[in-house]
């Protein structure tokens, strides 16, 4: 017989990290504030440099050195003081022993916000003087913010030090990650495609049930248009216009006439950024990631925001009409999709792909129904259980977003509080996390004493914990080190003196609902099984003692795999038994 081969992926990932410069070292006597700098340069530059940054935001690039970043602005400069700060660059990269940065993802958008802020009625001024004095304050306020941010890193790091001294590496990279990760993980056409995929999902979702069929109605409306592929082909208009982002600017500009496309006006105007608040998520373009540069001209903020109007600004957008029009046929909005949507429907129907051939799967309405036709009383069933032969996959699956003030918090005691709460037990809400809820059904295993599924010899079965979350923030760097911590120390408390009880149980896994379609699209191309890319990634990130290889996430894993395997994503199609184009615009009186 053929021996299957294992997956091997076909490069390593490594953990790059960088250190941030920031005003002090090239300015070490300035203490004026960012938006100090900014005072009289006009709106329209402000926001010109925003985009030149957000086009190089990504600072684990190797494409734009720190060094080439300063000549490309500064090397036809009168004042020659750039050369001194390039010497100051390769100081730091040597007295460091890394790389190092200027441009940050989170202080482009920090700028992009201070340039929104400027009033847009001062007048450019194109002498070379102010020009050149101009560049040298936004780099100045650049700077500033980058040091706002690496003040907060070293006071936490401190912090670890002395609380957490063998860890204290891995979570400072894990607290840096955490306000980064939903938004600098991001792949264009990767993104594009697991976007519009939760898109369908979520549509084809809305227009099957009555309820959540007339909340989108409501939702529609309220922005103009009359059905789903209404909201599908304004979004595709914005999204070929941002694929002719000047590749040297980074400016996705267009012009569009309000009484030729008075919908299309109506809808780009529904997300145009118009006030900025001081959230510290950037929910001002976020939200509204098109900017006004001139009437009836806009530019497009990022392709990541514009993609997330497919899916996550669609969801906002319900709750948004949900909240103001103090709807309260589905209760808790929240709650119902979290189960109703997106563990019954989304991540249902992903799973019911995942394993091919004879697997058992079974969902937790399916147990629970099991149950009620037998009499049996127990609760506490998975959210989904597959086992192929004899290997058993448990899956966790919540629906819960991290809110900003804990993302943005930097404070490890605070997060790790608060994870906790969804990982191990939540006092407010008397209920057990995902850790005790998969060790539970895990101990329900062990004992023989299964009900909906019947296993001979259950210790000969490896066990596969996973946890199916929500949003890119879970893939932060370190965390599943951190959640896998927890469940083994949980498992360790209830092993006692039995140290083989849970020999045959695997780490813990956390996998995000976008990791899971791009496994699913490896899984239907043959690129590999749910095992191998599980064994893969325990094996290479989680098993070998290595903090560098642990803080790895299995996004980071499943993405540098696809990379390399040739996905063909045209395949990647959503089947759905709706019809896109029906009109709700008479279902609002409903």
């Amino acid at each position: 017989m053929k021996r299957k081969q294992k997956l091997r992926p076909k490069s390593n990932i490594k953990f790059q990290n960088h250190v941030l410069l920031t005003r002090s070292d090239f300015f070490p006597s300035e203490t004026l504030s960012p938006a100090e700098y900014l005072i009289g340069i006009p709106k329209i530059i402000l926001i010109q440099y925003a985009a030149k940054f957000l086009l190089h935001y990504d600072h684990q690039s190797n494409d734009e050195t720190p060094e080439q970043f300063l000549e490309k602005y500064f090397a036809n400069y009168s004042d020659r003081t750039y050369i001194e700060w390039i010497k100051i660059i390769q100081s730091k990269r040597t007295s460091y022993g890394t790389s190092v940065a200027i441009v940050y993802p989170i202080s482009c958008y920090k700028f992009f916000e201070y340039a929104l802020r400027q009033d847009g009625n001062i007048e450019p001024d194109f002498d070379k003087s102010f020009i050149e004095r101009s560049n040298i304050n936004i780099l100045k306020c650049f700077l500033a913010i980058n040091e706002e941010f690496r003040n907060k890193e070293l006071s936490a790091f401190e912090g670890l030090q002395r609380d957490h001294p063998e860890n204290a590496s891995i979570l400072i990279s894990f607290l840096g990650s955490m306000m980064e990760s939903d938004m600098t993980k991001f792949v264009p056409s990767i993104s594009f495609i697991t976007q519009l995929a939760k898109s369908r999902y979520l549509f084809a979702f809305l227009l099957g049930d009555k309820e959540a069929r007339k909340l989108l109605s409501l939702y529609l409306s309220e922005i103009g248009l009359t059905s789903a592929n209404d909201y599908f082909a304004k979004l595709a208009f914005l999204l070929q216009e941002s694929q002719k982002r000047d590749p040297i600017t980074g400016m996705a500009a267009f012009t569009l006439d309000e009484h030729q496309f008075p919908k299309l006006s109506r809808f780009v105007k529904h997300i145009l950024a118009t006030d900025v608040s001081d959230e510290p998520d950037f929910l001002s373009i976020r939200n509204n990631p098109i900017v006004e540069l001139r009437p009836s001209t806009y530019h497009i903020v990022h392709d990541k925001f514009l993609f997330d109007k497919l899916y996550m600004g669609l969801f906002f957008g319900l709750n948004s009409t949900y909240k103001n029009k103090k709807l309260n046929f589905l209760n808790d909005f929240m709650g119902y999709f979290g189960e109703s949507f997106f563990e019954q429907h989304l991540c249902y129907k992903i799973l019911e792909n995942t394993l091919s051939g004879n697997a058992i799967r079974l969902s937790g309405l399916d147990i629970k129904y099991k149950r009620q036709q037998t009499g049996n009383k127990r609760d506490g069933e998975p959210d989904y259980y597959i086992r192929n032969w004899d290997n058993i996959f448990l899956f966790e699956i919540k629906n819960n977003l991290i809110r900003s003030s804990i993302k943005y918090s930097f404070d490890f005691e605070n997060i790790e509080s608060h994870l906790k709460t969804r990982f191990i037990y939540d006092p407010k809400g008397k209920k057990d996390g995902i850790v005790k809820q998969i060790s539970n059904n895990i101990d329900l295993i062990l004992s023989g004493d299964l009900d909906y599924d019947d296993i001979s010899q259950p210790a000969r079965n490896w066990i596969y914990p996973v946890a199916i979350l929500p949003e890119e923030t879970y893939s932060s760097y370190g965390l599943n080190f951190l959640a896998n911590t927890w469940f083994r120390d949980e498992l360790d408390g209830r092993a006692g003196d039995n140290n083989d009880k849970y020999r045959k149980v695997k780490p813990l896994v956390i996998i995000t609902i976008d990791t899971l379609l791009i496994a699913n699209h490896l899984i239907k191309q043959k690129k590999g099984t749910m095992k191998q890319l599980l064994d893969g990634y325990i094996n290479n990130h989680m098993k070998i003692n290595n903090k560098n290889n642990q803080r790895i996430s299995f996004s980071m894993y499943v993405y540098n795999f696809s990379r390399s395997s040739n996905i063909d994503y045209s395949l990647a199609q959503v089947e759905a038994d709706v019809n896109f184009d029906v009109r709700l615009d008479d279902m609002a009186s409903e």
